[in-house]
């Protein structure tokens, strides 16, 4: 029973108790006990299970405002028990939880960064404001926090509960100076607040000693704190901490229950079936696809084809319901789908909603904008990378924060820019802000208090938002992040992906992720980030056959400026390039492996170093073409093989070659590695013509002596020649000619050519 707490007393809205599972109903019970019992509560369990929502619903339910804290591994404990600002009590329109504003310059919510002193001490705001208003404070991913931070967090905690007689709270007033003499405070503050607050409470105390300052103490105050078991930069709490929260587990909930009931408020009459249809769907998924880092089939994503569903009912109401939840169920995941799961995502939905095809919702002025921007940005207008561009599109619209993950090469930059293309072409004034987050420290990039002179040096990403955040048109914002993840730096963002959207940092500041803004990541892979983040953020995954090579080809060969030159090389590339990636893609092992675009780029590198006009002026035979685009080709497909113990894998691709294509002929001696084209006779000469005598000089110390192996000198020519040729801004005007031996294929001893342009 919880009769001694009055406030505790309200009943659950209507609305609450329809939308909760009777988990969140045992979980409200264990929450509410724990504060009967002047504790503090501490839901635990994966991601998407409801954690802190369910705390901010509770909190809700009863009338008391939720604050969110981020923590992280940088949390200190004065950061919880310093004096705060005076509080003003402010209702959010259109939040669920009531929340509380600081008088200007300063605000309760903050994240934990920077030096151990500096966190410390705005842990102590936090404490003290709370305990003086009422509000509840729930501390999201607590165990992010080190464990001598923890320690004296719980002192904090304990001082919060229990506020002893004032004679033995001077005597822990003194053992902390004696223990912050001593370099180890950070073990007791913590503890000592916060078991003075739950004993201030215990005793029913109108005001209390909290560290050596007598506040006011409201009893409706609560401390929770949400952990997410078994993730990378967990620590485990320690025993005098446990003590002070009732554990609480969250397990997965009814999906299938929240799904029906949300469909049933985005206005769907067949809800129970359609519910059902939908959860079998996402729970096949996960069981039949593949493993994928970036898939995630739990809560937010359910929720987030919820809310595409009600649109697309809204925007079409006379529609069937059971083409509706199609439609949005493969058109919104299309997006994350790898090219393999592809037939097996498809053949689901087509089982769960047999002889229904309904057509993509296409908006075609839209598209034609996008193709527009695609050729002004002089890229190919493929359908499907127009395609991408416009999921993209409708990705931005639900998600505010999106993950943008492909391997190099496969058109993840261009597919931002030519939506940053579209809008500017519609007018909208976008603005785009990227970083590289791995390029800087994480105190660099969120900002950081002097553990010497609490001064506050801001952070890259937290001036940028803060910039971009003041900006007052309505045009789409976007901050790319544009680095690998790691969970040390983005776990600081949990609070700005999930639906709080804010930031919040180590000098109380908080900053708002406002409508029209947009926090955008390009990323290769999600190897190491955990459950946490990738439920938080909308997925578009590229596969590398959306784009294939030829978009990328035909983009280069525009550039060029010559017509004859451009409808030879167009010949050449679909008479030599498809046969060679198929056969790449299973036979000849390579010394690392390299994508196809990789290997498509490289050829055109050099073949921007061999197409000079020296070399081939514009009247050339296409024969000449042709032979420059072998040696090209050879070099940039075979290149990278290697001899390993059971073959000599540049041989094999020789004969493989020489098999296949006959047009250009070779020197009968040696494989096609071993030559290279004298651009005086346009013929194949052997490498060794261009390596000098090797003469040994007996004066000279052997170490210093070095003889150029004929392999080594060809490839350092060509790897020469391709730096001049991408250094040069018009390599039609760059000389790269072969002078007489002994001298370099690509300029004169070795070195490259400079370019006139």
């Amino acid at each position: 029973m919880i009769q001694k707490r009055p406030e505790l007393l309200v009943e659950p809205p209507v609305a609450l108790r329809m939308t909760s599972p009777s988990c969140f109903g045992r979980c409200y019970i264990t929450l509410t006990q724990s504060l009967h019992l002047t504790m503090s509560g501490a839901p635990a369990g994966p991601a998407g299970t409801g954690k802190t929502e369910t705390t901010k619903d509770l909190g809700r339910a009863l009338g008391i405002m939720v604050y969110v804290f981020n923590c992280s591994e940088q949390m200190d404990y004065k950061s919880v028990s310093n004096t705060h600002s005076s509080l003003s009590i402010v209702s959010l329109p259109g939040s669920d939880v009531a929340r509380v504003a600081l008088i200007p310059a300063q605000r309760l919510t903050i994240s934990w960064q920077g030096s151990a002193t500096a966190q410390l001490t705005s842990c102590g705001n936090i404490y003290k404001g709370l305990a003086q208003t009422g509000a509840w404070g729930c501390f999201d991913e607590f165990n992010r926090i080190s464990v001598e931070v923890l320690s004296v967090v719980a002192v904090q905690v304990c001082s919060v509960q229990q506020e002893l007689v004032k004679e033995v709270m001077m005597m822990v007033v003194v053992i902390m100076v004696m223990m912050m003499m001593m370099m180890v405070m950070t073990v007791m503050m913590v503890l000592l607040v916060v078991k003075s607050i739950q004993d201030a409470i215990r005793y029913k105390k109108q005001r209390f000693n909290f560290l050596g300052e007598e506040i006011s103490l409201n009893p409706s105050v609560g401390i929770f704190i949400t952990m997410n078991p078994g993730y990378a930069g967990r620590t485990e709490l320690p025993e005098n901490l446990k003590a002070l929260f009732r554990p609480c587990a969250m397990v997965v909930p009814d999906f299938e229950l929240i799904c029906e009931i949300m469909l049933v408020a985005e206005g769907f009459i067949e809800a129970r079936l359609l519910a059902r249809k939908f959860i079998t769907l996402y729970r096949l998924c996960k069981e039949l696809l593949s493993k994928q880092d970036h898939y995630d089939w739990g809560l937010r994503a359910i929720k987030s084809v919820l809310v595409v569903a009600g649109s697309l009912k809204r925007g079409d109401p006379d529609r069937p319901e059971d083409q509706v939840l199609m439609r949005s169920l493969r058109d919104f995941n299309i997006p994350k789908i790898v090219t393999n799961d592809m037939p097996v995502f498809l053949g689901l939905i087509g089982d769960l909603f047999p002889a229904l095809d309904v057509p993509r919702r296409r908006d075609l002025n839209f598209e034609a904008l996008v193709r527009k921007a695609v050729v002004d940005l002089k890229l190919q207008a493929e359908d499907n990378f127009v395609l991408k561009v416009v999921q993209l599109e409708e990705l931005l619209a639900v998600r505010h924060s999106v993950f943008v993950v492909g391997s190099a090469g496969t058109g993840k930059s261009q597919v931002l820019r030519s939506l940053h293309k579209t809008y500017q072409i519609m007018k909208r004034r976008p603005v785009w802000t990227d970083l590289n987050p791995k390029a800087v420290t994480n105190d660099e990039l969120f900002g950081i208090i002097s553990p010497a002179t609490r001064e506050w040096k801001d952070g890259l990403f937290s001036s940028i938002m803060r910039e971009l955040a003041n900006i007052t048109h309505d045009g789409p914002k976007w901050i790319l992040l544009d680095g690998d993840i790691d969970p040390m730096w983005i776990e600081s963002l949990n609070t700005v992906m999930d639906d709080n959207k804010v930031l919040t940092l180590a000098s109380n500041e908080r900053i708002p992720l406002n409508p029209t803004m947009r926090l955008l990541f390009e990323i290769s892979h999600l190897h190491t980030a955990t459950p946490a983040t990738v439920s938080r953020a909308g997925i578009l995954y590229i596969n590398p056959a959306d784009l294939g090579w030829s978009p990328p080809v035909s983009s280069w060969i525009d550039r060029r400026e010559v017509q004859t030159e451009r409808a030879n090389l167009t010949i050449l590339f679909d008479k030599y390039l498809p046969t060679c990636l198929d056969t790449l893609r299973t036979r000849f092992k390579k010394a690392i492996p390299v994508p196809e675009q990789s290997t498509v780029q490289t050829l055109c590198h050099l073949l921007e170093c061999l197409l000079a006009e020296e070399a081939v002026p514009a009247d050339c035979p296409k024969e000449t073409y042709e032979l420059y685009f072998v040696f090209a080709a050879i070099w940039a497909l075979g290149g990278a093989m290697v001899r390993d113990q059971l073959m000599d894998h540049q041989a094999e691709f020789s004969k493989w070659w020489l098999t296949q294509f006959k047009t250009v002929k070779f020197p009968s001696q040696g494989t096609i590695f071993d030559y290279y084209i004298d651009p005086k006779t346009k013929k194949f000469e052997p490498w060794s013509k261009l390596i000098p005598q090797f003469e040994f000089d007996p004066e000279m110390p052997l170490q210093v002596s070095a003889a150029e192996p004929p392999r080594t000198g060809s490839a350092s020519r060509i790897h020469e020649g391709v730096i001049g040729a991408m250094k040069s801004q018009d390599p039609r005007k760059a000389s790269y000619q072969l002078p007489d031996p002994p001298t370099g294929i690509l300029g004169g001893e070795g070195e490259m050519a400079e370019a006139e342009g």
